[in-house]
């Protein structure tokens, strides 16, 4: 052929070595773009020819090899050359050796054989890969005249062009042979008898590795990544020849391992599809789902049903659906057409335990709830309202409440670790609040008990003496000591459930009834105490006419009759015996004898006769009604100031003689007693008998009483400026010996009282007096004296500022003021035990400015010490129903601001101020005894002492209406919202102060509410709930 061509290398009748050498972009005119074997044994290795063109032989031509020329060509990319004839090599008389090589993208524009042309020419072809070649009429390979060969092991796949026209192998005749075998030839056509087809031909996809890439990632030919090397599951894999065993490498050199060798020009490198591992057969609970996990070395993993056919799911770890019977999944792995055996992966199912909640439902609040449920499980967990949790098999709940009603969940775990759920429903009914009360908690034996009960219900009561009812609120006629104790209330609703209350009643015992004494006849004016036997508690009398009340000693009128009862304070109340039988005071009528005694009176005649006639001199009327002898005598005294004496001789005083009344209050007209007004009409008794304002100079004494009888009386006078060398300079020191049992120059500056005398004082302002002992009023040697209604103020003494009473004096001193005065107590008690009721101490200084006891145990009631320098020295009194400041032990006593009008501060001592009336918020208000105070009984300003016929208050004052703030005290243990808890009958409300008193547990169920709470010794509150709550100081 004539020489024009091998556009890189011209062999001319030699042969050359050609090994790892790029072709790209040469050109001939006529063959050979690239290289021009002529007459030439060649040997090309490793080539790359790339986009090289010429008329024949876009890459390569050999030629003239008949006359010797032997080409062989290994592992060489014939990759997208052009030419007319033979784009990637064009033999002409010339049959190469041509392994391990690519053919690809190789094109030519009229002519034929786009990867080879064969004329005259019968190459041998082994392993190699033929793609994308075109586009035109026998495409691939072309076999002209006088061409045959053998075709082995090759590829050829994707060829270009439309199918009518284009072939992968063209064979223009039978002969001379042409042998393909064991190749895949994708139009294989098994009629086309020109061809020789053997055994082992395929028509299916080679599956390369990417056939768009045929470089690779790297861009260059012959290496692993290379795009045309075949997939792990090409069918090219293993389907070479089995009697051929060369090449022993592939394109890349990669070794191509034992026969029969894979198809094409690239051995597989990798492994071929295999099972997926870590599937394993697992156990779970019915309804549970399960994790499948499998991992594919090559391909992804496939999960298919128990039938092999259903795809499932393509992930790995396959979550199964909820699964309640045995299962079985079958997983291999696929890449594309290419896919592993199936493994079998079964799932067992463990049955789910029943967890068969249960309980004693329905309940009562305040019952036991007791669970249940199945056994022989490793776990329980319980739940259910108010938060309630359990991990025990049967759990209970103590004292249930409404709240725990509802559903609850019990979730068990078998021994195969399964779990399951269910629930249970409870009923909690509420429970009945029942209230257990009396309204005659503590009665006297004779009277009703009367119960009282609430509660939605049925009712059932039991009680002390078999007692039972089914009555709301029963009662107890003609109740006896029998029927003390506790009475139970038992309330039962609709729904069964009960609850009890419960309260106490205790029944005194009816005192005796006393036997009375007999009286002898009396003189009229004169007085005579009434004695009974038989009475333990106190004895009262009574007249029999108007059964009103009477206080010993008695000076009745006219003849009159009297009855006694016995009177027994326990438990809070009083009881009173039956009337006993009569006594008769009969009374020998005596008329009295009135002198008057008027301090401006200047009439020439003064015989004390008339008004008109009074005397002008006190004295001088003392003298003439002690003179009188047989007649009672009263001496009515009008305003204006009297002194014992015109001298300066201090021991003059004024001496009243036994038995006589002296009344002082008048205007100087009056016909009557009762006319008189004290408090407007000022008659003053002074001893300022020396010089104005200078009190050493004054009498010792202002009044005596010497052996006064019971009817001597002393009322409606001012007592002053009496002065018993008393020396404020002094610091005097307790305790003081007792006196001289008569009145001394240091004794009772403003009244004495002595040599056993037993007179009444009433109504008398003891006011600005001093003496060394008993500075407004001296009682000695067992005198009684009688003294209400008076105020004992700004008197100074070294002992008994206000008053002194020694040596056995243990008279009575009610409804008075003790204020103002300083010194060693303002009641100083020596070997005396006197009684005092409805008493005030405040505002007094000095020393235990209260009361000071020397072996002396005063009986002291109703009254109140507040704001005094120290209300006691000591405990030998016995108080009961007062105000003490600081706090004393005794029935009834409180430590209480009493709240005053205005008090004056004890350091401002001595003074006569200051109001000790109660204001409306005192405590003291309606806390009195009223066991030793009649209805017609006065306090200090004349007004009725038990206000509308209730309960007396403390201190001298009665308060004249009614309190805002309450005082109340418990009277046994027992529940806070019963009435009969509580000392005044109710439950304590807003603004009250209450008292737990010693020894009682007071339970409270709901709320209660006061503005103070006080507790005694080991008095308490207990709150019976949760919820139950007690609000204090609103």
């Amino acid at each position: 052929m004539p020489i024009d061509g091998g556009g890189a290398i011209f062999s001319l009748g030699g042969g050359p070595s050609i090994s790892n050498c790029t072709f790209s972009a040469n050109r001939a005119g006529a063959s050979g773009g690239a290289v021009l074997n002529d007459n030439s044994n060649a040997t090309i290795n490793a080539c790359l020819f790339n986009s090289n063109t010429a008329s024949e032989g876009g890459g390569v031509t050999n030629s003239n090899g008949n006359n010797g020329s032997n080409v062989i060509i290994n592992n060489c990319t014939f990759n997208a050359n052009t030419a007319n004839y033979g784009a990637g090599i064009y033999n002409f008389y010339s049959s190469p050796t041509i392994r391990n090589s690519v053919f690809s993208s190789n094109s030519i524009s009229e002519g034929t054989g786009s990867g080879m042309y064969n004329n005259n020419s019968s190459p041998s072809i082994t392993n190699c890969t033929f793609n994308g070649n075109g586009p035109a009429f026998s495409v691939v390979l072309f076999y002209g005249n006088n061409s045959g060969g053998e075709i082995k092991n090759c590829i050829f796949y994707k060829y270009i062009g439309s199918s009518a026209n284009r072939n992968n192998i063209y064979k223009a005749s039978a002969t001379p042979t042409l042998n393909v075998s064991y190749s895949i030839v994708d139009d294989y056509d098994a009629t086309n008898s020109n061809i020789a087809w053997g055994a082992g031909i395929l028509t299916s996809n080679p599956l390369f590795v990417n056939i768009a890439d045929p470089d690779g990632a790297d861009n260059i030919f012959g290496t692993a990544d290379d795009g045309l090397s075949i997939s792990w599951c090409s069918p090219a894999i293993n389907a070479g020849d089995p009697a051929v065993n060369s090449p022993t490498t592939d394109i890349t050199g990669f070794t191509r391992g034992i026969v029969p060798y894979d198809l094409g020009a690239y051995e597989f490198h990798g492994a071929t599809p295999t099972v997926p591992i870590g599937t394993l057969n697992s156990t779970i609970c019915s309804g549970a789902t399960v994790s499948l996990s499998a991992t594919c070395e090559i391909g992804n993993v496939a999960w298919y049903g128990s039938n092999l056919t259903t795809l499932v799911s393509t992930v790995s770890p396959f979550v199964t659906p909820n699964l309640t019977s045995a299962t079985t999944y079958n997983v291999r792995c696929e890449s594309g057409s290419c896919m592993s055996d199936f493994v079998a992966v079964n799932v067992s199912i463990n049955a789910l335990p029943v967890p068969n909640p249960s309980s004693d439902t329905p309940k009562c609040a305040g019952q036991t709830l007791t669970f249940s449920s199945a056994a022989e499980m490793i776990n329980y967990s319980w739940s259910g309202p108010n938060s309630f949790t359990s991990s025990i098999q049967n759990p209970n709940i103590l004292n249930v409440t409404s709240a725990a009603g509802g559903i609850y969940t019990l979730t068990v775990t078998n021994a195969n670790n399964c779990t399951s759920s269910a629930t249970t429903s409870i009923t909690v009914n509420e429970t009945p609040t029942a209230t257990a009360s009396s309204s005659t908690p503590t009665i006297c034996a004779g009277n009703t008990i009367s119960l009282v009960g609430s509660g939605v219900g049925t009712y059932a009561w039991s009680g002390a003496n078999s007692f039972t009812s089914t009555d709301q609120s029963p009662s107890i006629a003609n109740a006896s000591v029998l029927a003390s104790g506790v009475y139970t209330l038992t309330v039962t609703n609709a729904n069964n459930c009960t609850s009890t209350a419960a309260t106490s009643v205790t029944v005194n015992e009816t005192p005796t009834t006393p036997t009375p004494n007999a009286i002898a006849p009396i003189n009229l004016g004169n007085s005579v105490t009434l004695t009974a036997t038989g009475c333990s508690g106190t004895l009262k009398w009574y007249k029999s006419l108007d059964n009103s009340l009477v206080t010993n000693p008695v000076a009745p009128s006219l003849t009159t009759n009297y009855y006694a009862k016995c009177e027994v304070t326990a438990n809070g109340i009083t009881c009173e015996s039956t009337k006993s039988a009569d006594v008769t005071v009969t009374v020998t009528v005596i008329s009295v004898q009135i002198l008057y005694v008027n301090a401006t009176n200047t009439n020439s005649i003064q015989d004390g006769t008339t008004w008109a006639t009074a005397f002008s001199d006190l004295q001088t009327g003392l003298t003439t009604a002690g003179n009188i002898t047989g007649t009672p005598v009263e001496m009515w005294v009008a305003s204006g100031t009297c002194k014992p004496t015109s001298s300066t001789t201090r021991t003059i005083y004024f001496n009243i003689p036994s038995g006589v009344k002296v009344y002082g209050g008048f205007i100087g007209s009056e016909t009557s007693l009762t006319q008189r007004n004290f408090k407007t009409n000022i008659a003053i008794l002074s001893g300022e008998i020396g010089s104005q304002h200078i009190t050493s100079d004054n009498s010792y004494h202002v009044v005596v009483l010497n052996a006064s009888s019971s009817t001597t009386t002393l009322d409606g006078f001012t007592v002053t400026g009496g002065y018993a060398n008393f020396d404020a300079k002094i610091v005097y020191s307790a305790p003081n010996t007792v006196s001289a049992s008569t009145a001394t120059i240091e004794t009772g500056g403003g009244i004495v009282v002595q040599n056993g005398g037993s007179p009444t004082i009433a109504n008398c302002l003891v006011i600005n007096n001093a003496a060394v002992t008993g500075g407004g009023l001296f009682a000695s040697d067992a005198s009684m004296p009688s003294i209400n209604a008076c105020k004992f103020m700004g008197n100074q003494a070294g002992f008994g500022s206000g008053l002194y009473f020694q040596d056995g004096s243990n008279g009575s001193v009610n409804n008075t003021l003790i204020a103002g005065n300083k010194g060693i107590g303002g009641f100083y008690n020596n070997l005396a035990n006197p009684v005092m009721t409805n008493c005030t101490f405040s505002g007094n200084g000095g020393y235990n400015g209260g009361v000071f006891n020397s072996n002396s145990t005063p009986i002291i009631k109703n009254s109140i010490f507040w704001g005094n320098a120290k209300p006691f020295n000591d405990t030998q009194s016995v108080i009961s129903y007062s105000i003490v400041q600081g706090g004393y032990a005794g029935v009834g006593n409180l430590n209480y601001d009493p709240q005053f009008v205005a008090q004056t501060p004890e350091g401002l001592s001595p003074n006569i101020t200051g109001d000790y009336h109660l204001t409306i918020n005192s405590l003291a208000i309606d806390r009195g005894d009223n066991g030793i105070i009649s209805l017609t009984d006065k306090d200090l300003d004349e007004n009725q002492r038990r206000y509308t016929g209730g309960r007396v208050d403390m201190g001298a004052y009665e308060f004249q209406g009614r309190a805002t703030a309450s005082l109340v005290i418990s009277v046994h243990s027992g529940n806070w919202e019963s009435n009969s808890t509580w000392d005044i009958g109710r439950v304590p409300q807003l603004g009250d102060y209450v008292i737990i008193d010693n020894n009682h547990t007071i339970t409270l169920s709901t709320s209660g509410i006061a503005k103070n709470l006080e507790y005694r010794g080991t008095g308490q509150v207990k709150f019976n709930a949760t919820t139950s709550k007690l609000e204090i100081g609103f």
